[in-house]
């Protein structure tokens, strides 16, 4: 040591290495996963690729009005302009805001 308390020696060696062994790793958490959708509703019948609002409308942005519930999902899944359909059969080119209403609306699931 020299008399401004500084060592004299050197310390070499890898990068990370030092006198407290090698160097720690971190483990980087992985990103949460998306929350799960919402369960089914026992007041709306199922659609795959959909999410169904029971009591819930959106107001305009009508397609078309496609006869049959079964119908209107598979218009709407294959119409990439539509975002969902209500109970009535109109496929809609929106999907919010949503409404209280007498009817099932269906949000299709983007994939």
């Amino acid at each position: 040591m020299l008399g401004d308390g500084c060592p004299t020696q050197s310390l070499t060696g890898p990068l990370g290495a030092s006198r407290w062994g090698p160097a720690q790793k971190h483990h980087v958490p992985a990103p949460p996963s998306p929350p799960p959708p919402p369960p089914p509703t026992k007041d709306c019948q199922e659609f795959s690729g959909f999410i169904a609002s029971p009591k819930a409308d959106h107001n305009g942005d009508d397609i078309a009005r496609i006869p049959g519930l079964t119908m209107a999902a598979k218009a709407c899944l294959q119409a990439p302009m539509c975002k969902g359909f209500n109970s009535n059969g109109y496929i809609k080119k929106a999907a919010a805001p949503l409404v209280s209403a007498s009817t099932c609306f269906y949000t299709k699931i983007l994939t």
